[in-house]
């Protein structure tokens, strides 16, 4: 008789560990559910801000791109500038030239006024 209440008390336990895993599964079951609608929203809402953010860097490549374009145009091409610096150094030059003409002129033609009285 001792022989079968030990059996039966095995198996009694083996039944109450049975019964705790199940419980266990099913309460680890729900609590990942629970999680899993508390965290949707949020995962849903850091996809679209992760779409947007990769929008935005796309947008701020291209910008980046045209505005490189822009500096080397306006500030960078070199054979640009010096071409517009020598033409206006020759401007300059031209002008003082022919200014340097005229003051010669004038004097001489007043020389020769003076020279005829």
């Amino acid at each position: 008789m001792s022989r079968i209440n030990v059996c039966q008390r095995e198996m009694n336990n083996i039944y109450l560990v049975a019964s705790i895993e199940i419980q266990w599964m099913d309460f680890e079951t729900r609590m990942r559910k629970m999680i899993g609608q508390l965290l949707s929203p949020v995962l849903e809402q850091q996809q679209a801000d992760s779409e947007v953010v990769m929008a935005q860097r796309k947008d701020m490549d291209r910008s980046e791109e045209r505005l490189k374009a822009l500096e080397l145009v306006v500030f960078k091409d070199e054979s640009l500038a010096t071409l517009i610096d020598d033409m206006r150094l020759r401007i300059e030059t031209g002008e003082a030239n022919v200014r340097k003409e005229i003051a010669e002129v004038r004097d001489f033609v007043e020389n020769k006024y003076e020279d005829t009285k």
